[in-house]
């Protein structure tokens, strides 16, 4: 029983040490972290970016291109069109747009594109994804590092949310417009961003398009499949 409690006891502290350690590493990351502003000369708007390891990321989900009503149903042409959530525009200019797969990478099917992103920057593969959510400790632990802090956007409880990496990721929702369903759903409870990767579902036997969800009940970061139909928000990484 003693040698048994020693075991236990040496265990919990290499935990706490291991904890201790990597908590210190991301104050550390965030008190050296590098930002900075640019404009999207398309329209004029001022994004903010951060650095968070080898990448840069646009800190604020992208909000370009004109508003199409989710009631409308169909994209008129292949200019940039968005939904705002609730249809208000007011959603877009505090949580950026909504935007199909198709209208995100512009209509071109490849994994590694610029798709709708501002110039010398381009829509993030999975692997891109990946790369930043191990940087920030693995699926299990990088969601809490991705959400801003606090509830003035996300809703209790936001657990483990500390916006660490200082991506600031805010509770956008989604949307969808398939023809027997229209509507919106969860803002404030969660975010989904897109990736330009397309795999293979086994299950559906059909391509399916990679995407990664935050909520505010979860510290994780959760690789979801979607499909056309919805409607996800889109952060850019630099080229």
């Amino acid at each position: 029983m003693k040698y048994l409690f020693h075991n236990l006891t040496t265990l919990t502290t290499r935990i706490f040490i291991i904890s201790a350690l990597f908590s210190f590493s991301i104050h550390f990351l965030n008190a050296q972290q590098e930002t900075g502003t640019f404009i999207d000369e398309r329209d004029g708007q001022e994004y903010k970016w951060v650095k968070i390891g080898s990448q840069v990321w646009m800190a604020q989900n992208l909000n370009v291109g004109k508003i199409l009503y989710i009631r409308d149903g169909e994209f008129v042409d292949k200019s940039i069109e968005k939904f705002c959530y609730k249809n208000d525009e007011k959603y877009c200019l505090e949580y950026g747009g909504l935007y199909s797969w198709d209208v995100m990478m512009k209509y071109i099917d490849l994994n590694h594109v610029q798709g709708f992103c501002p110039s010398g920057w381009h829509i993030p593969t999975e692997r891109e994804w990946e790369i930043l959510i191990n940087y920030l400790g693995g699926y299990e632990m990088a969601g809490g590092m991705l959400k801003e802090a606090g509830t003035a956007h996300w809703k209790n409880p936001n657990t483990g949310a500390t916006n660490s990496g200082g991506f600031t990721a805010l509770p956008a929702g989604w949307g969808i417009y398939t023809d027997i369903d229209q509507s919106f759903i969860d803002s404030g409870k969660s975010c989904t961003f897109w990736s330009s990767t397309i795999t293979w579902s086994l299950l559906r036997q059909e391509e399916v398009l990679t995407a990664f969800m935050l909520t505010s009940r979860k510290n994780k970061v959760f690789r979801d499949t979607w499909f056309v139909g919805f409607a996800c928000s889109v952060r850019c990484v630099k080229d």
